[in-house]
């Protein structure tokens, strides 16, 4: 017979390595975090739209609307309309640095088409005179020349109303380069 201490002592160690060797009791499913399957599904897997990402919307202060009150100004844009009648006037709100060089961007991104687009430009005044330099793509299609009537109304002359009709700028003419010579149209 064994002395009960080692009977014991014996029992607590059978006790210690069966309860190591047995499985972890199960846990209950939770919602916030799911496994993914080890083996991929047969088949082609079904695509998934992507997140629509939500705006997000912080409160509107009136120290909030006066700092962007202080760094953009209102400045007529000219666009073409849609039946190439005449330019329409549209008022946007834009950086107070650069301006004229952002307003000739809005007018070049309402102008360009989908087979004619200006993929760089410079805007610089010299006194009452700003020029206007632009650049089509290298080995595109279309040149300057070959432009429609329409097309030049809604890029040459909105970008010379919007120049033009801003009274702070005290441009009273404006020439058009392709960088190495005068667009003549």
């Amino acid at each position: 017979m064994m002395p009960v201490f080692i009977r014991y002592a014996t029992l607590f160690l059978g006790l210690t390595l069966v309860s190591c060797t047995s499985t972890p009791p199960p846990t209950p499913p939770t919602t916030a975090q799911s496994t993914p399957p080890t083996t991929p599904p047969s088949g082609p897997r079904p695509t998934l739209p992507a997140p629509t990402p939500q705006p997000s919307i912080a409160p509107t202060t009136s120290a909030a609307m006066s700092a962007a009150a202080a760094t953009t100004i209102p400045v007529a844009v000219y666009h073409m309309d849609s039946n190439c009648n005449q330019l329409v006037k549209k008022t946007e709100q834009l950086p107070k640095e650069k301006t004229m060089d952002r307003a000739i961007g809005s007018v070049l991104n309402q102008a360009n088409t989908a087979d004619f687009t200006i993929t760089d430009y410079r805007v610089t005044s010299q006194g009452q005179v700003a020029t206007i330099v632009l650049r089509l793509p290298p080995g595109g299609a279309r040149s300057f020349k070959s432009m429609s009537s329409c097309e030049q109304m809604s890029f040459f002359g909105a970008m010379r109303e919007t120049v033009m009709q801003r009274k702070e700028w005290g441009i009273k003419d404006v020439a058009f380069t392709d960088g190495k010579q005068e667009i003549q149209f």
